[in-house]
């Protein structure tokens, strides 16, 4: 009676969680498919006739711009974190070399570092060379503060990898950068998708260094592009919440197509870590 009991409380309170996390999801989805009328007339029902025309118009006043945006400046910036910091993961779980702990030291620093406290220093740097308004230059900015927590993760499950399956694949003839991407690659799939998401979200979301180091509307990503938004649909807010359902559906999309790998991975780390 006790465990189930237990068990009960336990299910109620995570029901309860799931509830709370989700309603302001549903209650935005809802309320962007209603005029703005119905919205202040009643904003807890479901609409009887869905306007599909604030999401059309959403899409035509800019979110379009603002999405592409955004996953040019995640994609590079995952492109650049994950492999540069799985094959630094590697060298610092595999090899010994002089000053490999201070260095280990120096890239965990990294995850102290306040980005408040590095804007203006950073803002000289990207204007010296000569990236202020670009993606690249915030793909620089985005990688040098996503890369020591990637480098982090990626140690502590390459060090859980069992040294025998190595050692078969250099037997097979194999040399270090082959064991890399054919043996160590594909076992790190789960956390690689975790880490993958973790970034995903960060970059999306960033607010500071986008406002800062973008100036063009044309190279504003999403939430910067909604702030400005925002401003464009002042009595619209209907279609502002058309826009911030349109603004996650890539990131959800994203989370679904890799749920599987990322909880495997997270229950992976728990374990082992």
């Amino acid at each position: 009676m006790r465990r189930k009991l237990s068990r009960f409380l336990v299910s109620l309170v995570l029901i309860a969680l799931v509830v709370i996390m989700l309603y302001p999801m549903y209650w935005t989805v809802i309320n962007s498919l209603k005029t703005n009328s119905q919205l202040f007339n009643d904003s807890w029902s479901f609409p009887k006739v869905r306007n599909w025309r604030n999401y059309q118009m959403a899409w035509n006043y800019g979110v379009k711009n603002y999405i592409i945006n955004s996953f040019l400046v995640t994609l590079g910036t995952l492109l650049v974190v994950i492999s540069v910091g799985a094959l630094g993961a590697y060298g610092f779980s595999r090899f010994e070399f002089k000053g490999k702990s201070v260095l280990f030291l120096l890239v965990l620093g990294g995850l102290m570092l306040s980005p408040e406290v590095s804007l203006i220093p950073l803002f000289g740097f990207i204007q010296n060379l000569g990236l202020y308004d670009s993606h690249l230059g915030l793909v620089i900015i985005y990688t040098a503060f996503r890369l020591p927590f990637t480098i982090f993760l990626l140690v502590s499950y390459f060090v859980s990898i069992p040294h025998d399956i190595e050692e078969s694949a250099y037997i097979d003839g194999c040399n270090s950068f082959q064991v890399f991407l054919k043996v160590m690659l594909p076992l790190s799939r789960p956390i690689i998708a975790g880490t993958t998401i973790f970034q995903s979200l960060w970059v999306w979301n960033e607010f500071l260094f986008a406002l800062v180091f973008l100036e063009s509307d044309v190279l504003k990503t999403i939430p910067v592009g909604l702030m400005t938004f925002q401003s464009k649909l002042a009595t619209n807010w209907t279609g502002l919440l058309a826009s911030l359902v349109i603004a996650s559906l890539p990131i959800v999309t994203i989370f679904l197509l890799m749920r599987k790998q990322f909880i495997r991975g997270i229950t992976l780390g728990a374990v082992k870590g």
